[in-house]
């Protein structure tokens, strides 16, 4: 999977995506006082154009691989708001839960 799908897929609009990829080209300019080695430049260089990209962006967006990766990110998102690791024994269980199952430890 690109950075572009992994982006839009987070992200979940186009407007967003379009303008985190428009930010990092216009701030490429001045990415090297920022990385150093101009890792950034060469990183934007390498890449297909800007217009590409967004065109390819929009192709995703429609697919179907989009919606059911959306679906995965979002129910990762929601089931992260919902569970807690144990800070004892990092067992993973509701938070709603006083107690760890696993270790008996009081959550509270």
């Amino acid at each position: 999977m690109s950075a572009d799908r992994a982006a839009l897929l987070v992200l979940g609009r186009y407007g967003a995506f379009e303008s985190l990829l428009l930010g990092l080209v216009a701030a490429s300019g001045g990415a090297e006082s920022v990385v150093g080695d101009g890792s950034m430049v060469e990183l934007l260089q390498s890449h297909p154009s800007v217009v590409g990209r967004l065109r390819r962006a929009t192709e995703f967006l429609g697919s179907t691989d989009f919606v059911q990766g959306r679906a995965k990110v979002l129910a990762s998102v929601a089931s992260s708001r919902l569970m807690t690791a144990c800070r004892y024994c990092g067992f993973v269980s509701p938070k709603a839960e006083r107690f760890c199952p696993s270790c008996g430890v009081n959550r509270a």
